[in-house]
């Protein structure tokens, strides 16, 4: 008999609990499609064009299409406040861009918007270990400083400078990918990268510096 009762306590149990996830269910609404063609229809449609590609060629890029994706990158969008195109915690600005060209390495300085020249050197082999790293003719290095990330809390460490960090520029490598969905030209996001062995080639790079990622652009092959 008390195996008998335990039997259906069980039984019980089960189908009361079956009842409560079958009550807690969420109804799925179909939403309606974006209007590609609406009012929108600008960023929608460079979302819709949004793409990865892996295939470059070595023709080059324009000053002007370096200088606009660099500001799509990290530019000043408000020059009275001096926000930029992306967004960043605490509003540090953590995230520095260096442009690997063919002619040497350069960082990009939002506030002047302008690109300085650190190398002569032609470093971009050490960007990742595809082929296509040495034909593209740019690749964007984003580099977080933690010595630029002050403590806002008790809890901020490096583990959470570096997740914060890799938001910044993840939004800076969108900004990017919809600027390159407009002109046509391929771009790839890339973590397949020796990060010491780059940090070493770049030679400005100081212990709070880190390789966040990197990203490579240029003309399809």
């Amino acid at each position: 008999m008390l195996k008998f009762r335990l039997l259906c306590l069980c039984l019980i149990t089960v189908f009361a609990f079956s009842f409560l996830l079958s009550a807690q269910e969420i109804k799925t609404e179909s939403l309606p499609k974006p209007n590609i063609n609406g009012r929108n229809s600008s960023i929608l449609k460079l979302l819709e064009n949004r793409r990865t590609h892996r295939q470059f060629s070595t023709k080059e890029i324009s000053a002007q299409q370096l200088s606009e994706i660099l500001w799509c990158a990290n530019g000043v969008n408000d020059t009275i406040s001096g926000k930029r195109t992306v967004p960043s915690a605490y509003n540090w600005h953590g995230v520095t861009v260096y442009a690997a060209a063919s002619n040497g390495l350069f960082i990009y300085e939002p506030n002047e918007h302008s690109l300085n020249k650190i190398s002569d050197k032609d470093i971009r082999t050490f960007t990742g270990s595809q082929d296509f790293v040495k034909r593209a003719p740019l690749t964007l290095i984003y580099v977080a400083d933690f010595g630029k990330m002050n403590p806002k809390s008790k809890t901020m460490n490096d583990d959470k400078r570096l997740f914060l960090s890799a938001i910044e520029a993840g939004c800076m490598v969108q900004s990017v990918y919809l600027y390159c969905a407009s002109e046509g030209l391929n771009t790839v996001v890339r973590d397949m990268v020796d990060r010491d062995a780059l940090a070493k080639q770049m030679e400005v790079l100081k212990p709070k510096q880190k390789i966040v990622i990197v990203q490579t652009i240029g003309y399809q092959d």
